[in-house]
């Protein structure tokens, strides 16, 4: 997953967007996740979040 990515989703948890609202706002963007997918998912970003 870039950097980029990471930082936004850190970003958006920062300014307090829930995990769902992030993985909702990427997956409408059909922002590639790590796997290559377009779906993200609430628990992804979760596992971002805790460095996973």
């Amino acid at each position: 997953m870039s950097a980029d990515v990471v930082g936004e989703i850190t970003a958006s948890h920062a300014s307090g967007m829930s995990m769902l609202a992030i993985a909702n706002g990427l997956t409408e963007r059909r922002v590639p996740t790590a796997q290559g997918g377009v779906r993200w998912h609430a628990s992804t970003i979760k596992k971002v979040l805790q460095g996973a």
